[in-house]
C-alpha cells in the first residue's frame, strides 16, 4: 500500500469523479483506476461501486475513508515537520505560535488546517479555548514585541450580539491589533433523526420552542441562543457537545450547532436543520498587522478554502475578503 493510492483514493471519493480526480493529480482517468484497483486488491475489498456515469463509495470505503484520510495527514505532518526542522537547523531560530481561539476552532474543519499551517512555520503551538471576551483579553495582555512569540486570536461573531462584538473591536483596534474575517456561517438546530422536526425543510421560532433546548455553557453560542430564544427556554447548559447531541438524538431537547460542522457529516441518530431566521456567524482573525498580513492566516485561509472545496457541505460556508466584509464588529 502507497500513500498516494491513499490520496487517490481520498480525491475520488470526495470529488466523485475519477476523471476530476485525475486532472487534480495530473494524471489520466485510467491512471487513477489503476491506483484505485491496486489498493483494493491490497485491502482485499471494494473500495468503489463504478458505473458508466457515476463513482459511489461502498460502505466498506465510506469506512475506510477516515483512516486514509489519518494516514495521509500523517504523512503531511512528517514532511512538513522535517522541511521545519531543516529551517530551523539552518536559521537557528526558535518561534512560537500562542493561539488564543473561540471554541468554535476546535472544529475539524478549522483546527486541523490552524495546526497544519502553523507546523511548517513554528517550532512550537500552543491553543487555548476562550470565549470572544477572554480571547481580546488574552491578546491585549500579551506582550506585543516577545522575542520569539507570535499572538494570534480566532474569533466567532454572532450577528445577535451586535453592541459586545463592537466594543470587542474597539479594544482591539485601540491596542493596534488588525481583524480579519474569513467566513461566514450560521447556526443550525440538531434534532432527533426520528422528529417530525427532522423532516421539515427549515425550523420556525414555535418549532425550536417545542422542546427544551440544550446550550453550550459558558459559551458565545450559548450565549446567543438565550438571547434569541430566553433563558427559560433552557433546560440544559454543559459544555460537552458529545452529550447535547446524545441528548438531542434520544429526543429530549433541541441543541445546536455551527453550519460548518456539516462539512464532515453528524453524528448517528441527529440531523441539523436550518433556521427560518438564521442569525448569521463571523470567524475572523485578530493579530498584530504583520501577523494577519503574513504568510500564516494567508496559510491557513488557503488550506480552510481547500478542505471545504473538497467536501460536501461547503454551501453551509461562505468566505468573506476585505475589511468591508467584518458586518460583525460595527
Amino acid at each position: 500500500m502507497q500513500t498516494d493510492q491513499l490520496r487517490h483514493f481520498i480525491d475520488v471519493a470526495r470529488l466523485g469523479s475519477m476523471s476530476l480526480a485525475a486532472e487534480k493529480n495530473f494524471m489520466t482517468p485510467q491512471g487513477i483506476s489503476k491506483s484505485i484497483s491496486a489498493l483494493e486488491a491490497d485491502l482485499g475489498c471494494k473500495l468503489f461501486n463504478r458505473t458508466r456515469n457515476s463513482v459511489t463509495l461502498t460502505t466498506l470505503g465510506s469506512a475506510l475513508l477516515g483512516s486514509a484520510e489519518l494516514v495521509v495527514a500523517t504523512e503531511n505532518r512528517l514532511r512538513s515537520g522535517v522541511a521545519r526542522l531543516r529551517a530551523q537547523e539552518e536559521s537557528g531560530v526558535q518561534s512560537h505560535l500562542v493561539a488564543f481561539c473561540n471554541p468554535i476552532a476546535f472544529n475539524t474543519s478549522l483546527y486541523f488546517p490552524l495546526a497544519e499551517a502553523a507546523r511548517g512555520l513554528y517550532s512550537d503551538m500552543r491553543f487555548s479555548e476562550e470565549t470572544n471576551a477572554e480571547v481580546a483579553d488574552s491578546l491585549i495582555a500579551a506582550p506585543q514585541q516577545e522575542n520569539g512569540n507570535t499572538f494570534l486570536g480566532l474569533f466567532a461573531f454572532h450577528e445577535i450580539m451586535a453592541d459586545e462584538n463592537e466594543a470587542i473591536g474597539a479594544r482591539l483596534e485601540e491596542k493596534g491589533y488588525a481583524y480579519r474575517p474569513f467566513l461566514h456561517t450560521t447556526e443550525l438546530a440538531v434534532v432527533s433523526s426520528e422528529s417530525p422536526l427532522a423532516a421539515k425543510h427549515s425550523l420556525k421560532r414555535s418549532d425550536i420552542l417545542s422542546h427544551p433546548l440544550a446550550i453550550a455553557a459558558h459559551s458565545d453560542m450559548g450565549k446567543a441562543i438565550e438571547r434569541l430564544y430566553g433563558e427559560a427556554s433552557i433546560s440544559v447548559s454543559v459544555t460537552d457537545a458529545v452529550f447535547r447531541q446524545r441528548l438531542a438524538a434520544s429526543g429530549e431537547v433541541i441543541t445546536f450547532t455551527p453550519g460548518l460542522t456539516l462539512s464532515h457529516g453528524m453524528e448517528p441518530g441527529i440531523t441539523a436543520v436550518p433556521l427560518q431566521d438564521p442569525s448569521l456567524i463571523e470567524v475572523g482573525f485578530a493579530a498584530l498587522p504583520g501577523v494577519v498580513e503574513g504568510p500564516l492566516v494567508s496559510s491557513l485561509i488557503e488550506r480552510i478554502r481547500d478542505y471545504y472545496q473538497e467536501r460536501q457541505g461547503s454551501s453551509v460556508v461562505t468566505f468573506v475578503d476585505g475589511d468591508d466584509s467584518a458586518v460583525l464588529l460595527g
